[in-house]
Parts: C-alpha cells; structure tokens; sequence
C-alpha cells in the first residue's frame, strides 16, 4: 500500500449524497473532484481564469466507497502558449488517521487561459 499522498491539494470524505445503491461513489463526482483539483497548481501559478478544454485521459482504478478519505494531488505536466496541462492523481484510506492510501483514479486534464470574455489567453505567470 502506498503511504500518505505528500502533495495533496483537494482532500474529502466520500458522502453516502454521491453514492450509487452499491455504496460507492458515482464517477462523475470523482471526475468533478479531479477538474477541482486540477486547476489549483495552475491558479498558484498563473494570473489568469481558467477553464476546462479536455480531458486527456482518465481511468478509474478501483471504487471509492462512503466514509473513504479521499487526497487528490495535481501537478502542472505541461505548458502551451495559452493552456497548461495538469497530472491529477487520486487516493483514498478508510480511516482518516491511515497511512495506508490506494490510488483509485488517474487523469490528465488540459486548462485553457479566458480572459474577462472569455476568449482564451496567453498565460500570464505570477512573480515571486
């Protein structure tokens, strides 16, 4: 078993609202939870607004259940002029206090810069 994700940047516990009559969690709630965490490394980054154009790839490992703990991180894997593609990786523990994570999904989700019109827009980085 994995340890505990060290750069996560969405964390939360997997409610019964989201789950189908399994118990477990329906895919388009993880997907929503990955495109959050997706553009956070992006927004840390850049001084733009951002919006979803592609998802790349995605594949679900295995099920998230209710009452799992679920840590997502997310890094910036590459650069365009006016879109930044980002590495989401997700993984839960069925006790919040566990060391012991299994990574349930992966994707690759591409962000495109809008400006005010929405029209996209060279990426503008933050100084500092």
């Amino acid at each position: 078993m994995p340890s505990r994700p060290q750069n996560p940047v969405l964390q939360v516990i997997a409610q019964s609202k989201d789950a189908n009559a399994r118990g477990d969690m329906f895919g388009g709630w993880l997907m929503g939870m990955m495109d959050l965490a997706g553009v956070i490394p992006i927004s840390r980054a850049f001084n733009n607004d951002f919006a979803t154009a592609a998802v790349n790839m995605m594949q679900f490992l295995r099920p998230v259940m209710i009452g799992g703990h679920v840590v997502i991180e997310a890094d910036i894997l590459r650069l365009g002029n006016t879109s930044v593609t980002t590495n989401i990786n997700v993984y839960v523990a069925y006790s919040k206090d566990s060391d012991n994570y299994e990574k349930v999904a992966t994707a690759e989700i591409v962000y495109v810069a809008i400006s005010k019109v929405g029209q996209p827009t060279r990426l503008l980085p933050k100084e500092g």
